[in-house]
């Protein structure tokens, strides 16, 4: 049965645990075991973790250091 998208989650359902945000207010909310997530944060975190990779990944260049765990 098709889903009619503009009428898919008209109410809030579910509101991302670090913004606070509604389902209606962002693109995708991703629910877990009692804490959810939006698009929008997981956008922040991947920018974070891979922007303190390169940063560590310099660190470890400029020592002459493995870049193993």
């Amino acid at each position: 049965m098709p889903i009619d998208v503009k009428k898919a989650n008209l109410h809030p359902t579910h509101k991302c645990s670090f913004c606070g945000k509604n389902n209606n207010e962002v693109a995708m909310i991703i629910a877990g075991d009692g804490v959810c997530i939006c698009d929008e944060c997981v956008f922040e975190c991947v920018t974070l973790v891979f922007s303190n990779n390169r940063r560590l990944h310099r660190e470890h260049d400029a020592n002459g250091e493995s870049h193993a765990n």
